[in-house]
């Protein structure tokens, strides 16, 4: 959990989890990085994710119901809204007033490529990391096609599994790496504040071609592949020759120390029958299997430090700003709270608590007085 950080954009669900018939009136329970979180649609028709933990005795939220487009508590019917503001108290008659500190986190939603992002911190709006940009999931041409899985294991070895695309040729010969063609190019990468890309071109074993047949192109043709890490934990990698393009977006949600939730949104510009999903989906599996045990396996942190080469000039520069950005001040730890039951959970601060200094204070204290006891 040292590694995880704040103040960036996750996808945390997908819009048809949320919009199915059979959730209407109901909230959707989401865990990532510890943070259970609370998702539903509010009155405005728009979605919301909230803490979810009660503030009057610490009841989950999800348990309850949606009703007008407010949140309700299963335990004693406390009602907030998508600002995180207590809306009403049944209890609480003859004109008695709402505590002011009857509060929830509550974080900015947006929608994007069929998936619900949540920002989890409290950085103001002007400052925020942008969520990714994909132009092909906005062209008409592109068929697209989802799927996802869950590993075991940190999100930094599965993530950093994706930026190295040099594994290809030795781990994935039998699939769609080609091991006579090893990847030893030099290549430039290219920084900016919140993303790091490079272009190569490497060789597909004609085993695993998932392009249309190209004689044209000659034997053994070059793919070209623009490699994409954007913070906080995605991955765009786009495959193209000549007028085919395939593209797929990995995001990495950490749901706790040991599970991730790695989804892929692809889409392409060729063949979009259901045939070619799957055969997509079935190849995609297979190159999963080759990666999942050896990244099951990756314990970095018991190194001292990391052994880079010249070829991982694109890994080592976005592990750099993945690192930059943990060191100025964006881990997550400060904001994991210890339970009862033996286990952890985190809650991370919100714009919530900037526009409501009290609220703020108080977190902060129960924050400082966790960080002095670890010490």
């Amino acid at each position: 959990m040292k590694e995880w950080l704040k103040n960036s954009w996750y996808a945390v669900a997908q819009v048809s989890e949320l919009t199915a018939p059979e959730m209407k009136g109901k909230a959707l329970k989401k865990t990532v990085m510890r943070q259970n979180l609370a998702l539903f649609i509010d009155g405005d028709g728009k979605y919301a994710a909230v803490n979810d933990v009660c503030p009057h005795m610490g009841a989950s939220l999800s348990l309850g119901c949606v009703r007008d487009g407010q949140l309700v508590c299963p335990y004693h019917q406390f009602t907030f809204g998508s600002d995180g503001h207590c809306k009403s108290v049944p209890s609480i008659i003859n004109g008695g007033k709402i505590p002011a500190n009857a509060l929830i986190d509550s974080y900015p939603v947006v929608e994007k490529y069929g998936l619900i992002w949540v920002f989890l911190g409290d950085t103001l709006e002007a400052q925020r990391i942008p969520i990714v940009t994909v132009p092909e999931f906005e062209m008409p041409e592109f068929h697209r096609l989802y799927h996802e899985v869950v590993w075991r294991g940190s999100v930094r070895p599965m993530l950093e599994n994706l930026i190295d695309f040099t594994h290809f040729s030795y781990l994935h010969a039998q699939t769609f790496g080609h091991g006579d063609f090893p990847f030893r190019d030099n290549y430039k990468v290219n920084k900016n504040k919140y993303e790091v890309s490079c272009t190569v071109k490497v060789k597909i074993n004609p085993k695993g071609w998932f392009f249309p047949p190209m004689p044209e192109a000659g034997e053994n043709p070059d793919v070209t592949v623009f490699c994409r890490f954007h913070l906080p934990t995605v991955v765009v990698n786009d495959f193209s020759i000549g007028k085919y393009k395939d593209v797929t977006l990995f995001t990495f949600t950490p749901r706790d120390e040991n599970e991730t939730l790695i989804r892929m949104y692809g889409c392409r510009n060729y063949d979009k029958e259901p045939t070619t999903d799957e055969s997509l989906k079935n190849l995609g599996e297979r190159i999963l299997k080759e990666d999942q045990g050896v990244i099951e396996s990756c314990m970095p942190e018991v190194l001292p430090q990391l052994v880079g080469i010249p070829v991982d000039r694109y890994l080592l520069a976005a592990r750099g700003l993945y690192d930059q950005f943990l060191k100025a001040g964006n881990s997550v730890e400060p904001h994991v709270r210890p339970t009862n039951r033996g286990f952890s959970l985190t809650v991370l601060p919100s714009p919530v608590r900037r526009e409501n200094p009290s609220f703020g204070r108080a977190w902060g204290r129960k924050e400082a007085e966790g960080q002095k006891k670890k010490s």
